[in-house]
């Protein structure tokens, strides 16, 4: 759990491995009306660059709406769009969305009170038809290479970003954090 002060709200951000989805609209539909009225978005873990990475979703999606610059009309599906840094919902879909294959996901709820979000993460924990894994978020090598072709990223642009961090996947993952920041500066 994390807690987002400067919007008075919580964050859980939960992995899941070996999940089976036989009907994706039945799941988000049950998923959806269960975590009622806290905000929840469920995405492809393959396509996720790390926690930091749906932590700044979630914060460019909140600041949206906060100042009024949001592009769609739900915080689950701007949450979405700033994951994928994409404009167009169906874009974002395609990139990050789950699909019938999927079988790491990632799953993002927001709420009010610390209570709220515990009990959220209870709930999904019982709906969701996999194993909690919050390690199918992190990067490796396979998921480096999908996440560089899904976000455009050429060797060379990580290379010299890489100069900057740490690590590679530290690059990487700033590169992808900063192509979803620029939804908020592309306007």
């Amino acid at each position: 759990m994390i807690e987002l002060h400067e919007f008075n709200k919580y964050l859980s951000i939960q992995g899941f491995t070996d999940v089976r989805i036989p009907n994706i609209n039945t799941f988000f539909t049950r998923i959806r009306t269960e975590i009622e009225p806290n905000p929840i978005q469920v995405l492809d873990a393959s396509f996720v660059a790390g926690e930091k990475h749906l932590l700044f979703a979630v914060l460019n999606a909140l600041n949206a709406f906060e100042q009024g610059h949001n592009i769609s009309e739900s915080l689950e599906v701007e949450v979405l769009l700033y994951a994928s840094g994409q404009r167009q919902i169906r874009k974002a879909i395609e990139r990050l969305g789950l699909k019938p294959a999927t079988s790491e996901i990632a799953v993002v709820v927001i709420a009010a009170t610390k209570d709220a979000v515990k009990g959220s993460e209870a709930k999904v924990a019982g709906i969701v038809p996999g194993k909690r894994e919050d390690n199918v978020l992190r990067l490796q090598e396979g998921k480096a290479k999908r996440l560089m072709e899904a976000f455009d990223i050429t060797d060379t642009e990580l290379e010299v970003a890489s100069e900057n961090r740490e690590t590679l996947w530290e690059a990487l993952e700033g590169i992808i954090i900063e192509r979803s920041a620029l939804l908020a500066i592309n306007r």
